[in-house]
């Protein structure tokens, strides 16, 4: 069995805690299986992460939306209430705002594994959809999984509608489509 095979086989299992990622996966991946876990981000997740987080994905999205922090970085403490919908991104995580509501959506809340870089763009996106998984799943790990593919099937969907989507984004979607667990366990975990 190959080098990559074997590395899928652990990469797209579903672990039952931050810990457990760390031990039966991350360690392996630090030792044996580092530049192909990369390389496989670098051609898939990054590529959609990047599609998500661009402004014209936004304005197609949301054609009123204010959008804060494009190209650099902005805070949610220096933005008006608005009649429009409003996402900001301050220049590692994104956060989002219905119209005319004073409570910022923290994809960290709930959704995302704090401090992580994975889908806080897109469900900062699907909280103004009113597209969100639902939350029943309290604090069991296995929720980000739930979360994960909820938001790799909004992203497709997206990507496939999207008039300026490409081969690249198209192929990217399909892989982590395909195994959706890496892309939640291939991202940057942090044990407190």
């Amino acid at each position: 069995m190959s080098n990559k095979k074997q590395w899928l086989m652990i990469a797209n299992q579903q672990y039952n805690s931050i810990e457990e990622v760390y031990k039966n996966y991350k360690k392996k991946v630090d030792k044996s299986y580092s530049n192909i876990e990369q390389q496989w981000v670098d051609d898939n997740l990054q590529i959609i992460i990047d599609f998500m987080g661009d402004e014209d994905v936004w304005m197609y999205m949301f054609p009123k939306n204010e959008l804060y922090g494009i190209g650099g970085r902005a805070s949610v403490r220096n933005v008006n209430l608005s009649k429009n919908s409003t996402a900001v991104f301050s220049g590692s995580h994104w956060r989002s705002r219905k119209p005319n509501d004073t409570i910022w959506f923290d994809p960290y809340d709930e959704y995302q594994i704090y401090g992580t870089n994975q889908f806080c763009q897109t469900f900062a996106m699907m909280y103004l959809l009113n597209k969100l998984p639902n939350q029943d799943y309290g604090n069991n790990f296995k929720k980000y999984y739930t979360y994960t593919n909820e938001a790799l099937l909004f992203i497709s969907d997206i990507i496939t509608n999207a008039p300026f989507s490409t081969k690249a984004e198209l192929k990217a979607i399909k892989n982590c489509l395909k195994y959706p667990n890496i892309c939640l366990n291939a991202i940057e975990l942090t044990i407190e």
